[in-house]
């Protein structure tokens, strides 16, 4: 492992960390795409970044699960709900971590998910 090219042995990388988001409407952009949910059997992660918007800027990117907003926990939540939350907040406190392996594993469960669903 230490010989591959994403191994970082910081472990600060991968703390729990907590970020916050003002929008002047609900309805601007939140800088952010989101993927997984309960119904794929994993955790809600980043799944884009955009540039030069303020999610970027506060450090968040791809492969950030995202523990909580609001207080709300997003662990086992609902892909559906869990977007209808964070569309819905101009004030938006995120907990989240940085946790590539989780958010990797949400393209095989996924996948996995649509097989079964072929049968």
């Amino acid at each position: 492992r230490i010989h591959h090219p994403d191994y970082n042995s910081d472990l600060k990388l991968f703390l729990l960390r907590r970020v916050n988001i003002v929008r002047q409407k609900a309805s601007d952009a939140l800088g952010f795409n989101i993927r997984g949910g309960k119904e794929h059997f994993c955790g809600i992660y980043l799944s884009k970044v955009m540039p030069n918007t303020k999610a970027e800027r506060i450090g968040l990117r791809e492969g950030d699960q995202i523990i909580s907003v609001n207080g709300i926990n997003f662990e086992h939540i609902e892909h559906a709900r869990a977007v209808k939350i964070l569309k819905a907040n101009t004030d938006i406190d995120l907990q989240v971590r940085y946790f590539p392996y989780g958010y990797k594993k949400t393209y095989d469960n996924v996948q996995n998910a649509n097989v079964g669903l072929q049968n």
